[in-house]
Parts: C-alpha cells; structure tokens; sequence
C-alpha cells in the first residue's frame, strides 16, 4: 500500500512538474508575442511619422535633387562638347540617329 500511494505521489508530482513548465513555456511564449507585438506596433508608428515628415519636403527634395543631376549632366556635356568640333559632330550625329530611332518608336 505505501508502495502504490509513493507511485501515485510521484505521478502527480510529476504531473504537477509539467503542467509548470508547461505554464512557464507558455507564459514565455505569452511574452514573446507581446514583445513582437510592441516591436511591430513601434515600428509602424515611427514608419507614419516619418512618412509624415518626409512628405513634407518631398516635392522640394525631388526638385532640387533632379535640377542637380541635370546642372552636372550639362556640364558634363558641355565640357565633353568644349574638347573640339570633332567630339560636338559626332555628338550631335549620334544624338540625332537616337532621337530618330525613338521617334519610329513613338509612331509606331
């Protein structure tokens, strides 16, 4: 008899083990999502701010950023054209045979 109720004491203290760890996994699993769930809920009020700001300015940025490229662009076409009348014909031929290449395009 005291041998049965030492099995049974030990089945539930065994018992009794997993359903805690069970819980403590649980519990840290509760925790992860919660820790995810607040990483993801940041990031997206962060994400909405900052487009905020960024739409601010972006219509200036873009403009200044597109004028930019296209100063240096002429610049650096107009240094290549400087170099001698060689390089403005066939500058020029070559800018001529593209545009009429993409105009067959365009009626096409």
């Amino acid at each position: 008899m005291a041998t049965a109720r030492m099995t049974i004491g030990t089945v539930f203290d065994t018992v009794s083990n997993a359903a805690v760890a069970a819980s403590t996994v649980l519990g840290s699993g509760i925790k992860a999502v919660n820790m995810l769930d607040k990483y993801v809920s940041d990031a997206a009020e962060k994400q909405e701010i900052r487009s905020l700001v960024d739409m601010e300015s972006f219509e200036t940025r873009l403009q200044e950023e597109v004028a930019m490229e296209d100063t240096q662009r002429h610049i650096k076409l107009k240094e290549f054209m400087d170099k001698s009348p060689e390089h403005q014909r066939l500058y020029q031929s070559n800018f001529d045979r593209i545009a009429a290449v993409l105009a067959k395009r365009k009626a096409a």
